[in-house]
């Protein structure tokens, strides 16, 4: 197993005071040389790769960044598999709760359209009551106006042409 130069230098960062370490076959890490060719001995490849901290700490080849990438790219893959179910069971919640506020949105408009249309239609109406009124009272007014207007009546409206009124018992 090929241990990543990011993975050295994650050791290195958290050894600061180490400036070695030694890596087995099979991936294994070790600061002390004897323990990892005595470690080597247990596999079927004991070499034993040493990597000093200058060389961890140098640019990546681009096949290294390479590996690093894709290596990254599988963790995200894991994680986006793992997670994928949640995701999915929020994105259909979260579908069916738009659907509904625009349900209810489209509620809520067809109901101020309803009270605006009954507000509309009440002040007509009134309007129509209104212009009505004034129909009947200008009628009556050209009723009332004509009949003064009509015969020998006096200004008292008595019927007197002389002008003199009578009291309540028919005396003048």
């Amino acid at each position: 197993m090929k241990i990543t130069k990011i993975e050295i230098r994650k050791v290195f960062a958290s050894n600061t005071e180490k400036n070695e370490i030694h890596v087995t076959s099979d991936g294994h890490k070790f600061f002390d040389r004897s323990h990892a060719v005595n470690h080597g001995k247990t596999l079927p490849d004991a070499a034993v790769e040493t990597v000093t901290r200058e060389d961890a700490m140098k640019d990546e080849s681009n096949a290294e960044r390479l590996e690093s990438v894709r290596t990254r790219i599988e963790q995200l893959e894991t994680i986006l598999e793992q997670y994928k179910p949640e995701w999915e069971a929020l994105a259909a919640e979260e579908a069916e709760l738009e659907e509904k506020i625009a349900e209810e949105e489209a509620a809520a408009e067809a109901e101020a359209k309803r009270i605006a249309d009954e507000a509309a239609a009440e002040e007509k109406r009134l309007a129509d009551e209104a212009a009505a009124e004034a129909a009947k009272n200008s009628s009556q007014g050209s009723e009332s106006n004509s009949s003064e207007n009509t015969g020998n009546e006096s200004a008292e409206g008595t019927g007197d042409p002389s002008g003199k009124s009578k009291n309540k018992n028919g005396k003048k």
